[in-house]
């Protein structure tokens, strides 16, 4: 019973201040949180973690020596990307951070190269 009245009372909230996607502002669907499948699918991925010629760890060599690194997305000006930075670093949503650390780690956890990753260091 206690699930009912919680659903049905955040089904009301919603009704009238429905959650909106922080990537495009557009309503969410009850089974989307914090970011709509449209703009999900709009995330332009970098998948260096899977190419044997990481473009990431060649650049980074030039400068350091490090085992692992990759990228998760490439960065393009007025994207859904730089909306989504902005909200996180200027708006407080913090939660776009969470999403996209929970990401980052389903990505590599499977990754020999980052199993035993010491530091993690996020770059704008």
């Amino acid at each position: 019973m206690k699930n009912f009245a919680k659903e049905f009372a955040s089904d009301l909230v919603n009704l009238f201040f429905p959650l909106q996607c922080l990537g495009c502002n557009t309503p969410l669907t009850p089974h989307e949180k914090d970011i709509c499948v449209h703009c999900q699918l709009q995330l332009p991925f970098t998948y260096f973690h899977l190419d044997g010629n990481n473009p990431m760890v060649q650049k980074l060599n030039t400068l350091l020596k490090i085992e692992a690194a990759t990228a998760l997305c490439y960065f393009e000006k007025n994207s859904i990307l730089e909306r989504m930075l902005y909200q996180l670093k200027y708006s407080g949503q913090q939660q776009l951070g969470a999403y996209f650390g929970s990401l980052m780690g389903e990505l590599l956890k499977h990754i020999k190269d980052f199993q035993n990753v010491q530091a993690v260091i996020p770059v704008p």
